[in-house]
């Protein structure tokens, strides 16, 4: 990915930050609360797509707790378990592998068609795809 992401990333970061008192983790999609490991990658309003990076994976021990996934979509909150996801998105055999990113898994999010429809998540790759639940912050606040 080339240019200026930082629209893009700080996307919601707030929300993360302030209202739900998340720690981010330098300059990095991983935050942590209270034992808790929080992966949020940000989607801009000019595509449907988001990656997850290994070197952040590895970060996501058994010393936490729980772990989540945060998809911070174009406004929106994603919300699904991040161990959930590993498993049933995270195709060691496919993933991309780029000088910038290293090795990293791509996804699409697909939006509903009907209001009350669940957004899908689907691997570039590994064509893979799962729901995923949109959430506001106040949910967020109770369960994290």
């Amino acid at each position: 990915m080339a240019g200026d992401h930082t629209k893009t990333s700080n996307n919601n970061i707030g929300i993360l930050k302030n209202e739900i008192g998340l720690k981010q983790y330098r300059n990095t999609t991983i935050f942590t609360k209270e034992g808790k490991f929080i992966l949020s990658p940000s989607i801009g309003n000019e595509s449907n797509w988001f990656d997850i990076r290994k070197v952040n994976l590895d970060k996501f021990t058994s010393d936490y707790s729980n772990g989540y996934l945060i998809i911070r979509f174009k406004g929106k909150l994603l919300f699904t378990d991040l161990r959930d996801f590993i498993e049933k998105m995270i195709d060691k055999n496919k993933f991309s592998d780029t000088k910038n990113s290293g090795v990293h898994w791509q996804f699409t999010v697909k939006e509903p068609l009907r209001e009350n429809d669940s957004y899908k998540v689907i691997g570039r790759l590994s064509k893979r795809e799962i729901f995923i639940e949109l959430v506001n912050k106040e949910y967020l606040i109770k369960i994290i």
